[in-house]
């Protein structure tokens, strides 16, 4: 039978290989993750991916939030 300390020192080694690969697996599912995304995105996406294109709402819609707001102010 080993002395405390070797014992100690051993759970300690295990536990730190514990959180290791605890953290090794999540960094993993973290790039499994990014590259499912990057995967389903449109090829265009996949080419310009910093170029950004505001989507403009339609004058019918602005129309009705402001009228929407003006009403709901009552």
């Amino acid at each position: 039978m080993g002395t405390p300390n070797k014992i100690l020192s051993k759970e300690l080694q295990v536990s730190e290989n514990e959180v290791k690969l605890e953290k090794f697996k999540t960094e993993l599912k973290k790039k499994q993750f990014i590259e499912e995304i990057k995967n389903g995105l449109g090829a265009e996406i996949k080419l310009n991916p910093r170029t950004i294109r505001i989507i403009k709402k339609p004058w019918s819609v602005k129309l009705k939030n402001f009228l929407g707001k003006i009403f709901t102010k009552f």
